[in-house]
């Protein structure tokens, strides 16, 4: 005799949907990959081998829709304390991104009276002023 095809019948393990992820695990999926970004961003902002990397992840900083106070801290020790001028720009630059928030206003006045560098001052005082100068427009 021949042996019947065997079909899977209506309610077996083949049939049974696979739950999608609850609101919960999704939020919880993207705190960790947040947390996973800001983690690779301070630790490249602390490469001191190398100047592209710090660099880049300065300029990961900018392109990021927002800045939490970590991020911010990170960015400002970066420009106040990178031995390169040009890693010290980059953060500027990031920090300029965020210009619209109290903080980091805040960061950026107080950096003038710290910053050593002359490179890096003519650019801060240049934010500043393009600061200002947006805010009277608003």
């Amino acid at each position: 005799t021949i042996p019947k095809e065997e079909t899977v019948q209506p309610n077996t393990i083949a049939s049974i949907p696979v739950p999608e992820k609850t609101m919960g695990e999704t939020a919880r999926q993207l705190v960790n990959e947040n947390d996973q970004q800001k983690q690779m961003l301070f630790a490249s902002l602390g490469n001191m081998e190398s100047p592209s990397t710090r660099i880049a992840a300065a300029m990961k900083a900018y392109r990021m829709p927002e800045a939490d106070k970590e991020i911010i801290d990170a960015l400002v020790t970066t420009m106040h304390e990178d031995p390169s001028t040009n890693v010290r720009l980059a953060a500027l630059e990031a920090l300029s991104r965020f210009h619209r928030e109290t903080y980091v206003k805040k960061k950026l006045i107080a950096s003038l009276k710290k910053q050593k560098d002359p490179m890096v001052q003519i650019e801060l005082i240049h934010v500043l002023t393009e600061m200002k100068q947006k805010s009277i427009l608003n």
